[in-house]
């Protein structure tokens, strides 16, 4: 397998290489989870994968809870059907409370003061309320608890560790908290082997070809527990080496698809959140082009045959919303037509209701 035929394999399982006809719950199980704290991005993100019609669609299944947002795996934002959530909670929720303990320690805040005003949410909770953080913040302070400088993050983000919240609908914009069982009451739950081989499925049939470092890297496993779900995967995996690393992948390469391929991805998309090394997909010496960070993992970027060749973003006023494309090269008449419908397709979705 060769470096281009990683990269098309990407494109084509990320559903990148042309439009899907999954629905955005389909196209959030197949990549497993969708980073997402930045919502309006990864919002994005799903709905150009699922198609020109998506956006209407995602709204309705967020609204609804078929997509939830929550913290997991590594820990940050992600959406993660409601299928899938308690399985993959009951992978990665210890280590989410494990790497948040150090900083709540600093605060001062004690795990019997966590648990106290977890109680408090949870009640208020009930019977399909949902909450929004300023709302909570309002019922912990009553009740006593200091919320001050980011301590309110440690008591939600304890609640969505145990599964007892997730997200809740947007209400005027804002978002909310919820029960997680009453949410996603048929959530799925695996046994810890069968949790781990059906990870391993689901990264490298959205992400692959990719490497063990890569799984752990997105997954947020110990090396045990990662090589344990590749194995348990069995005949499922395929791996080819390239360049000297093994990458494991859930199909044959891909052949020569339709070209050119531009999408304009958000910040934190898989696409580049998903691999340790970026360095196929991205050309350092454009580095200087980018943001403060200069890293374009926090960057919108142009993405042409599974290369990044500029960085986007969006200007937008009460009438209309524009892209502004900065280019890393110039773009032939092929490429300037698929960025032109890239555009137009971004224009259309990227405002959320």
């Amino acid at each position: 397998m060769t470096v281009d035929e990683v990269l098309r394999g990407r494109l084509r399982n990320q559903y990148l290489a042309d439009f899907s006809q999954a629905g955005p719950v389909e196209v959030v199980n197949r990549l497993g989870v969708v980073q997402a704290q930045d919502f309006r991005g990864a919002r994005w993100a799903v709905i150009q994968r699922a198609g020109p019609e998506a956006a209407a669609r995602f709204d309705a299944d967020f609204a609804e809870g078929r997509i939830l947002r929550t913290h997991i795996l590594r820990p940050t934002w992600h959406f993660v059907s409601a299928s899938d959530i308690r399985w993959m909670l009951d992978l990665s929720g210890l280590q989410i409370i494990a790497r948040s303990s150090p900083y709540q320690r600093q605060l001062g805040i004690s795990d019997r003061m966590v648990e106290r005003g977890g109680m408090l949410i949870c009640n208020e909770l009930q019977g399909g309320t949902s909450m929004t953080r300023k709302e909570i913040s309002l019922l912990l302070s009553d009740s006593g608890h200091d919320i001050s400088n980011g301590r309110l993050s440690h008591y939600t983000m304890f609640l969505e560790s145990q599964g007892l919240v997730c997200s809740g609908p947007l209400r005027d914009g804002e978002h909310s908290y919820a029960l997680l069982s009453e949410r996603a009451p048929h959530s799925r739950v695996l046994l810890h082997e069968a949790a781990l081989a059906e990870l391993a499925r689901r990264f490298f049939t959205g992400h692959g070809p990719a490497t063990l470092e890569d799984f752990l890297w997105w997954s947020g496993l110990n090396k045990t527990n990662a090589k344990a779900g590749i194995e348990a995967a069995g005949a499922e995996l395929r791996h080819d080496t390239v360049e000297g690393n093994i990458h494991w992948f859930a199909q044959e390469a891909p052949t020569d698809g339709v070209r050119p391929t531009v999408r304009l991805l958000p910040n934190f998309d898989e696409y580049l959140v998903g691999y340790v090394d970026r360095s196929w997909m991205f050309d350092n010496r454009h580095t200087a082009q980018l943001g403060l960070r200069k890293n374009p993992l926090f960057e919108n970027v142009v993405l042409t045959d599974g290369i990044v060749t500029g960085t986007w973003k969006p200007i937008v006023s009460k009438k209309s919303i524009s892209i502004e494309v900065i280019h890393f090269r110039k773009l032939n008449a092929a490429e300037r037509t698929a960025l032109d419908a890239a555009r137009e397709l971004c224009v259309q979705n990227l405002r959320v209701p």
